[in-house]
């Protein structure tokens, strides 16, 4: 078991975590001359991942007026508890505060929120078992 104190990490800006993604990702997040403005309001503190089956989870603090720029698609499970704020996804409905889903590789959506958000995040990364492979724009 490893013990993560969240309040001691540093957030990472989304904007420096997209600089880090893989070109054939980033160039799907929507247009260029937007991504600084929309992904600076994007924060992380990635909490777990495992480079063998891409499993992540992410604690993030999304600064209101955030939006995404393009539907997101991702081939693996993915999952979220809301911690305080709003989140509009697409398709669905407005997620609050104690709100959580999980959902099955395939979820088309995109983010957008009033008030911004705090979450933790999980994608269940690549499973031959269900047939999921990278998450894609």
């Amino acid at each position: 078991m490893k013990i993560v104190r969240t309040r001691e990490m540093e957030w990472q800006n989304g904007w420096d975590v997209i600089s880090m993604m893989p070109d054939n990702y980033k160039e799907n997040l929507g247009p260029a001359d937007q991504l600084e403005a929309a992904y600076s309001k994007y924060l992380q503190k990635n909490l777990s991942i495992d480079p063998t089956t891409t499993f992540r989870g992410d604690f993030v603090d999304l600064q209101p007026g955030f939006a995404d720029l393009t539907d997101a698609y991702h081939d693996s499970v993915e999952e979220c508890f809301f911690i305080s704020g709003d989140c509009t996804l697409s398709g669905e409905q407005i997620f609050y505060s104690n709100h959580y889903f999980w959902r099955p590789p395939g979820f088309i959506h995109a983010a957008t929120s009033v008030t911004g958000f705090k979450a933790l995040l999980f994608s269940h990364g690549e499973d031959e078992t269900e047939g999921s492979g990278a998450a894609s724009r």
